[in-house]
């Protein structure tokens, strides 16, 4: 199972115009891939611990692309639940009592 996530956050601005655009993906070459894409061709990455940062500039274009890397955490089931599970259990034994003089025992005497 995977446990990163990469997501995109890329801002374009042609002529004074922003445009946002915010992605999530499961693997960091579907990101560059998309950013390669929309850039139209290949663009330099400088990588930080957990950013992979990408700008492109060119005629009144300006294009910059930040991935972030988001470690996914499992949720952990409490242990409160555990232990209401099985309080039930026990009570069960206790209902139940051996049986000391059966009907077949009685009339034999």
């Amino acid at each position: 199972m995977k446990v990163v996530k990469y997501e995109l956050e890329g801002k374009i601005e042609i002529n004074g115009k922003t445009t946002t655009i915010k992605r999530k993906y499961r693997h960091l070459k579907s990101a560059k891939d998309y950013i390669r894409e929309i850039t139209g061709s290949e663009v330099k990455w400088s990588e930080d611990k957990d950013k992979v940062i990408a700008e492109r500039k060119g005629q009144g274009v300006t294009m910059t692309f930040e991935i972030k890397r988001t470690r996914l955490v499992k949720p952990k089931k409490e242990k409160q639940e555990k232990q209401e599970k099985q309080p039930p259990k026990e009570e069960k034994k206790e209902d139940q009592k051996p049986v000391e003089n059966s009907p077949a025992e009685e009339k034999k005497s």
